[in-house]
């Protein structure tokens, strides 16, 4: 670290602070550039020397995209320990224990996507354009009822006096317990 000439021991330290912090931008991003300018020369060189066309600028773009990341992945290990001594440590039956419904959850949503889309696509375009407006659709309610959710959480905090809570509950549940 460069010795500054400042006085001022607060803003020698903001200056400080500042500097190492672009420092480690700097060195995040460097990855990010060498994909990029790895792009910059197999764009050409899989699109026009190799003739692919469309299929080039595919291939060029996922291999810099792993270009990026094995830079990432081997930056960020001279940093950090990635994995632990032993495989035992990693504690997945933790894991599992406490998140194991949201990933049941969304592997299973994940498997009837991939299947719906692949019925779609075998329907032909108009289907597709079809079944990809009903995904976004689906996506942004879901999005926004899980975020309704994640708020109605913040607001029924442990030292909420139990009749509110009772009544908060009746009031959420309500609509689906009452006769019709």
């Amino acid at each position: 670290m460069e010795e500054t000439d400042v006085k001022d021991p607060n803003l020698k330290q903001s200056l400080e602070s500042a500097t190492s912090q672009i420092s480690q931008l700097a060195l995040s991003n460097s990855p990010t550039g060498v994909a990029n300018l790895a792009a910059v020369f197999l764009f050409p060189l899989f699109i026009n020397y190799f003739q692919m066309g469309v299929t080039g600028a595919a291939t060029a773009t996922v291999v810099s995209q792993y270009i990026g990341s094995f830079l990432m992945i081997w930056f960020l290990s001279k940093r950090v320990i990635l994995l632990p001594p032993k495989f035992g440590d990693l504690k997945f039956g933790v894991y599992l224990k406490s998140g194991g419904f949201l990933i049941g959850r969304t592997v299973a949503v994940l498997i009837t996507m991939t299947i719906g889309t692949s019925m779609a696509a075998r329907q032909g375009p108009l289907a597709m354009a079809a079944h990809q407006i009903c995904m976004q659709v689906w996506l942004a309610v879901s999005l926004l009822t899980d975020g309704l959710a994640a708020s109605g959480q913040v607001y029924t905090p442990r030292n909420t006096p139990i009749l509110v809570r009772k009544l908060m509950w009746l009031v959420s549940n309500g609509l689906s317990v009452l006769p019709a």
